[in-house]
């Protein structure tokens, strides 16, 4: 890896490094274009080439900007296949699109380096300035993971997010049943738990099976009030379960924040509603036992508004680190800085950018000795 990041300050910016990494673009791409996959970055290219189709099975019929969508099906053979699938499923979107038989199949990163009019997916370009600007701080959270799992992990996703290669296999498989909940977290995380982006209690319902539904207390804090509502429905049966309408900071305040009624409900200065914000230390006057965030791109401020549990529980964590790729560094350096009794390990869950989660283990760990 410190030979990656090193190499990064031979480039002048992100295309000239991803021209690099890929060489060249196949030729005649000019006619038969097709998207895999309709987001934000099939949009762009809408704007400035000319597709024939745009392939997302749930939109079959639909039409953007004189672009009939459809479903795999539907797709002649022979056509150049653009992925524009990076979060969650992008190596089964290369797999599928090789079943349609192209001509050829690329990724949209790739394209993006090659055309001036094309802007490269903001992961990529935010997981390059972050890396040639803190590569040290980034290779001292490397060295200090616990297991070679977790260190083959953490390079596969700087890797992937550095060039943002959607038709190459990483290694990685979509495991989010799983996501916050490894085995070797389980003799330290029983007790109680305070579940930081609750959504609609589905992590409440997976700490409750993974102990067997034998703990304490579980404080779940969601601040889209139609995920809330929901999350006081799907937990109604446990008094044990306190559920607050509220997001994690730094502090207590009022925030704007933008309700989608998903799990990408997020604060944003654009928003039309004024939500309520407080901190764990301040909600929680009990010893946690753990602490899962995902509060998008908020981690690291929630984070600092535990910064008294963190010091005297020691919990168990599993925080959320791919919003923001300066947090990848910025939050170990968070929480070793006020509690240096933590080992560290990393998973994956998606095959894309998207899932990555930093645990912090207590070195007494039996799982870990």
């Amino acid at each position: 890896m410190n030979k990656v990041f090193s190499s990064l300050t031979k480039f002048k910016d992100v295309k000239a490094f991803i021209r690099a990494y890929y060489g060249n673009i196949p030729d005649k791409l000019d006619t038969k274009l097709v998207c895999f996959g309709f987001n934000e970055d099939s949009r762009r290219l809408c704007q400035f080439f000319k597709l024939d189709l745009i392939i997302d099975d749930g939109r079959d019929g639909q039409v953007y900007e004189g672009v009939p969508i459809v479903s795999r099906e539907k797709v002649p053979q022979g056509m150049n296949i653009i992925n524009c699938s990076h979060s969650i499923y992008p190596l089964t979107v290369f797999n599928l699109s090789r079943n349609l038989k192209p001509r050829i199949i690329i990724s949209y990163t790739q394209l993006s380096a090659f055309h001036e009019c094309l802007d490269v997916p903001d992961f990529v370009r935010e997981t390059y300035i972050a890396c040639s600007k803190h590569s040290p701080q980034i290779m001292k959270v490397f060295n200090s993971l616990e297991d070679d799992e977790s260190k083959n992990c953490f390079s596969q996703v700087m890797w992937y997010r550095l060039t943002g290669d959607n038709c190459r296999d990483f290694g990685f498989k979509v495991s989010i049943e799983q996501q916050y909940f490894e085995g070797f977290i389980k003799d330290d995380a029983a007790g109680i738990f305070v579940d930081g982006g609750g959504f609609d209690g589905d992590t409440a319902e997976k700490y409750i099976e993974f102990y067997g539904g034998d703990f304490s207390k579980i404080y779940v804090f969601e601040p889209d009030e139609c995920n809330a509502k929901n999350a006081r429905k799907n937990l109604s049966k446990f008094d044990n379960v306190i559920i607050q309408q509220k997001g994690l900071s730094d502090e207590s305040d009022c925030l704007q924040f933008s309700s989608l009624k998903t799990t990408y409900s997020s604060f944003s200065e654009s928003g039309s509603q004024s939500i309520e914000v407080t901190t764990i230390d301040e909600s929680v006057r009990e010893c946690v036992n753990f602490i899962k965030l995902d509060v998008e791109g908020f981690d690291l401020k929630a984070l600092k508004g535990a910064k008294v549990h963190i010091k005297e529980d020691t919990p168990v964590m599993a925080i959320s680190v791919y919003h923001d790729p300066n947090h990848f560094w910025e939050i170990p350096e968070f929480v070793l800085s006020n509690n240096n009794k933590y080992k560290l390990r990393f998973r994956h869950y998606t095959e894309g950018w998207s899932e990555s989660v930093m645990f912090f283990l207590p070195k007494n760990n039996k799982a870990l000795t």
